[in-house]
């Protein structure tokens, strides 16, 4: 059997201590590699989230261009066509004579007077 004398329980207990500053030492390494690796992944995360909204914000700012290179192509083509009318309108109207001109101012101050009093009513 062991003697239990002072000095072995001593040597015991110093043996017990370093015993557990060796693991405590290790358990704090293992913690500062996995928070490392933590910290790296993190960054790699942090880049691709970057990276991933660039593009998204590449290609919503590209869809609004093309958004608005369409509705101004719609607008030139609405204009267009007014003014194709228009100047097919003007061209009849120089084709009138005074008095289909004259009938014409006529039926024009009626109509006025018209949307004059419907917005009245309003």
């Amino acid at each position: 059997m062991a003697e239990f004398s002072f000095k072995n329980i001593f040597l015991a207990g110093v043996g017990a201590t370093a015993y557990s500053f060796e693991k405590a030492q290790e358990l704090v390494d293992d913690l500062v590699k996995k928070g490392e690796l933590t910290v790296q992944q993190g960054k790699v995360v942090n880049e691709e989230l970057k990276h991933n909204m660039s593009e998204k914000l590449r290609a919503a700012a590209d869809s609004i261009e093309n958004a608005g290179k369409k509705a101004a192509d719609a607008a030139s083509d609405v204009i267009e066509n007014a003014a194709g009318k228009a100047g097919g309108l003007l061209d009849k109207v120089a084709d009138m004579t005074a008095e289909e001109r004259a009938a014409l101012k006529e039926k024009l101050q009626e109509l006025d007077q018209q949307d004059d009093a419907t917005k009245n009513e309003e």
